[in-house]
């Protein structure tokens, strides 16, 4: 029986109320028995690409290590002690030494949220710092080709050594997360977030309409968030780097470290063969879901699971989503979503925007070209204003599904969206 996950619950299909089409479950390629985390992580600070961290490290007084949030699962109790052990063979004072929480602008507790993620060894014996995207201490260290203005947190900038950790997993506009999302957007200024996530909408040589060319899950080439992100991280001076691959079963299957730009590619490639699922024919419908918590606990996040999946999906197709979502869903998201007029948002999106104005443009392109409903603990009233069909549980979703495919559809049954990229094989085309 097809199960997936609903906040910390578990709901499983009765695939009988679909009628009778087929479901496929498409999910990320498993990894035949991994090594121990541990053992992961051991090797790939010991060999890594590139210089050791102690080695890159010796002769420096500062240094910090960047990680994700906790709605950002990345392993780091598995590496968090192993690179400070880095830090203290090359010299590096223990005082001299911060895990500074990067989350850019998404909401956290602090240093609780901190210490939860690096494991009580780490929290009791080196400084912790939270990243405050609003805040003033900031240095501006540039500007890139694209024009975004480059401000980041002073104490990493003047740290000596910049230890960047996090994951590749697919990104629905950035292409992978990891590498150097740590320092943009994880530790810039809210301008600087903002400047550089409008770049995921078309210019105005791209007709000022829709998402620009090269963004989408999987994508780095071309990608102009991605590049503008790779650019702004060179000013900074990154040192090392580490980042894991993660499966649907939360076990690490890779860890890559060294030279930060070219061990996330290596991550990135790697993490493209377990996440990323190409098929010959869009799917005549799609239920999908973010994997339960942390991943559904608000609109912002569960969202990716509709757009990591929506290029698998035949033109008109409907999807089915389910996402928790009990903190609710962002303000600006209803406010762009009260301007009905699809011209009139591409334009004020761009006129006026702000983090919630790229996506609001791409659920309501999605949500033009299918029919979209969704499973959610959010008020039936707030999904339509959405633009969004409210179900009231599974199977009134799955009911609902059915009445909108034809026998002997086929439906893919995507129960990880945030980690999984559905899309067409080069040669793919229509059923």
């Amino acid at each position: 029986m097809h199960c997936v996950r609903y906040g910390a619950r578990e709901l499983c299909l009765a695939p009988s109320i679909v009628g009778r089409a087929e479901i496929i479950r498409v999910a990320p390629s498993p990894v035949a028995s991994p090594a121990p985390a541990a053992e992961l992580v051991r090797s790939a600070l010991e060999r890594p690409m590139g210089p050791r961290l102690r080695d890159v490290a010796r002769g420096a007084r500062s240094a910090v290590v960047l990680v994700p949030g906790i709605d950002r699962i990345a392993a780091v109790g598995d590496f968090a002690l192993p690179v400070l052990r880095e830090l203290d063979e090359a010299g590096v004072p223990r005082a001299g030494v911060h895990f500074y929480l990067a989350t850019g602008t998404h909401e956290h507790k602090g240093l609780r949220d901190l210490h939860e993620l690096v494991g009580s060894d780490v929290a009791g014996s080196v400084a912790g710092a939270v990243h405050d995207c609003r805040g003033s201490d900031f240095v501006d260290v540039g500007v890139t080709s694209r024009g975004t203005r480059v401000a980041l947190a002073r104490r990493v900038v003047e740290s000596d050594v910049k230890v960047l950790t996090g994951r590749a997993v697919p990104h629905y506009f950035a292409g992978f997360g990891g590498g150097r999302k740590a320092l943009l957007p994880g530790v810039a200024s809210h301008k600087t977030i903002t400047e550089n996530h409008r770049l995921t909408l078309a210019s105005n040589g791209e007709g000022n309409r829709g998402i620009a060319r090269g963004v989408g899950p999987c994508a780095i080439d071309g990608n102009p968030v991605h590049l503008d992100m790779l650019e702004a991280a060179r000013m900074a001076g990154p040192s090392f780097a580490v980042t894991t691959v993660i499966d649907e079963h939360q076990r690490v299957v890779g860890v890559f470290a060294g030279e930060p730009e070219g061990s996330h590619q290596q991550a990135c490639a790697f993490a493209r063969r377990v996440h990323q699922v190409l098929v010959d024919r869009p799917f005549d419908g799609i239920i999908t879901s973010a994997g339960g918590a942390p991943y559904d606990m608000n609109f912002m996040q569960s969202i990716k699971a509709l757009f990591n999946v929506q290029e698998g999906l035949r033109p008109g197709g409907p999807m089915l989503w389910v996402a928790e979502c009990p903190l609710g869903v962002a303000k600006g998201f209803l406010d762009w979503a009260a301007v009905s007029d699809d011209d009139a948002l591409e334009r004020d999106v761009r006129a006026a925007y702000n983090l919630a104005g790229h996506n609001s443009v791409m659920l309501r392109r999605l949500a033009r070209a299918s029919e979209i409903g969704v499973v959610t603990a959010m008020p039936a009233d707030l999904v339509r204003r959405l633009g969004l069909h409210p179900l009231e549980s599974l199977e009134a979703g799955l009911s609902w599904l059915g009445e909108r495919v034809r026998s002997g559809a086929h439906i893919a049954f995507v129960p990880f969206g945030n980690v999984t990229h559905l899309g067409l094989s080069p040669s793919g085309g229509l059923a």
